[in-house]
């Protein structure tokens, strides 16, 4: 059976681990080793990665759990080395970051709109995570959208843009809706199931009996 983080940092304080068998189980991305260096040392650093590691592990469970938007209540535990950040206020658009954001909140409410057949309109963006990965960033923004086929009522939106890439950018948008009430499930399916138009619900034509009438060129010439 596997230990998480926790695991074994409780064997390394309660057991005498021999080096050999603490090397075993050190991190690919820990360059300890060699017969000169310090044991102890080691076992000590080894022991503070392994608890961060735990508290990185935990802190992202948590951010999941929240659906990975409302999670203000979450970023006094957020680890050290956790580059995630919460920005709010974001209404300046000759500010370029706050432009960027929101072009980035244009694209879920186009792709949202694509899907739904709605005219949604962005409002005002309320607040948004910004998630710093070596690989890409991802930005999950909250949102107010203007409903213009309701009198411009106001729709409290999400959606997430992850982008890679630095000189030429690749976005995807894998989050797109409205925002889910207090007692719904944040697991909720990102974006609406495609609409199937009511061409394609009728039933089939019969397929021809024999391959031979694919030979007949002028199968598809009008009659007249």
């Amino acid at each position: 059976m596997s230990m998480n983080g926790g695991d074994n940092v409780k064997r390394y304080q309660e057991e005498v681990v021999s080096k050999s068998d603490l090397m075993k189980l050190r991190p690919s991305s820990c360059l300890l080793g060699g017969e000169d260096e310090d044991y102890q040392g080691e076992v000590e650093l080894l022991i503070r990665m392994l608890k961060l590691h735990e508290e990185e592990v935990d802190f992202s469970i948590r951010v999941s759990n929240a659906g990975g938007f409302d999670i203000e209540h979450l970023m006094d535990s957020r680890p050290s080395s956790c580059l995630l950040s919460c920005y709010s206020n974001c209404t300046n658009l000759d500010d370029l970051r706050c432009w960027e954001v929101f072009l980035y909140a244009r694209m879920g409410i186009h792709k949202y709109n694509m899907i739904q057949g709605t005219n949604l309109e962005i409002s005002y963006i309320e607040k948004y995570n910004l998630l710093h990965n070596p690989q890409y960033h991802s930005y999950s923004i909250t949102l107010a959208a203007k409903d213009p086929d309701a009198g411009g009522s106001l729709v409290p939106f999400q959606t997430r843009v992850v982008v890679r890439g630095r000189e030429i950018k690749k976005m995807s948008c894998p989050v797109a809706r409205i925002k889910p009430g207090p007692q719904e499930n944040h697991s909720l399916q990102s974006t609406p199931p495609l609409m199937v138009d009511d061409f394609y619900k009728g039933t089939l034509p019969v397929w021809p009996s024999s391959d031979d009438v694919f030979a007949d060129e002028n199968r598809l010439s009008s009659q007249s």
